[in-house]
């Protein structure tokens, strides 16, 4: 008989407890995080300065970070909005382009020289976004969607070449490595993305949630228009909201 008191007890005790109010219920969570951004760009990338004309560059990639405020509003049992205004850097290390250039080697003999041309670009930009999020009952973990707005602050880029081969050639300055030029990209634009992703509210204290998100961003506009230049990729944040 004692036995099944004490586990009639911790029932309703689990049940009581079970049913308080937890922080991640409140219908307003509003704070932030920050997190790590992995991008994709794509697009034709050429360099020049009307003086030094390079090449065309491809695909890229780059890992930056991100930080952003967000607000969480509940609009139905299992649904809320999320609106967040962030940063994010994006930078860009693009695929290496080799060049061939004739030069005078040892005893002025003509050969051909490869060189390696490289391209950096640093590029972080101010991030508005919706999405409406989709609550899975009982789990604490919701599904969401919802478009975001990306306008481009830092824009700039260094272009570095190398002399890959024949063994023994340098510059006439010394060294087998250069920086040929550095700048700022001209003509990038505010752009859309579509911004897919999973998460999870985790209440911590009476006041406190825990949101690990992460997301996967599709581009619906070009960065830059001219040489379709697009961004995608994957973020991975933690944020600490707090229920009001």
């Amino acid at each position: 008989m004692k036995h099944t008191a004490v586990i009639v007890l911790l029932f309703c005790a689990t049940t009581i407890a079970t049913a308080q109010p937890q922080p991640s219920d409140a219908p307003l969570l509003l704070g932030g995080g920050v997190g790590a951004l992995f991008s994709w760009h794509e697009g034709t990338v050429r360099i020049g300065d009307g003086r030094y004309d390079c090449c065309s560059f491809g695909a890229a990639n780059g890992t930056g970070l991100t930080a952003q405020a967000a607000v969480l509003l509940r609009l139905a049992p299992a649904l809320r909005l999320r609106v967040g205004l962030g940063w994010e850097a994006a930078p860009a290390d693009f695929d290496e382009v080799r060049l061939t250039y004739p030069i005078l080697g040892a005893g002025d003999v003509p050969e051909l020289a490869d060189l390696d041309e490289r391209l950096e670009a640093s590029i972080s930009m101010a991030t508005v976004e919706t999405r409406v999020l989709f609550e899975l009952a009982g789990t604490g973990l919701y599904l969401g969607a919802g478009p975001a707005l990306h306008l481009p602050l830092a824009k700039e880029y260094t272009l570095r070449e190398t002399i890959a081969g024949p063994p023994g050639v340098r510059y006439v300055h010394g060294g087998v490595s250069r920086e040929l030029h550095r700048g700022e990209f001209d003509e990038m634009s505010t752009y859309l993305s579509l911004r897919v992703g999973a998460g999870a509210l985790i209440s911590a204290g009476e006041r406190f949630v825990l949101n690990p998100d992460l997301l996967y961003s599709i581009p619906l506009s070009d960065l830059r228009s001219e040489s379709e230049w697009s961004v995608s990729g994957f973020s991975l944040s933690v944020n600490v909201m707090v229920a009001l």
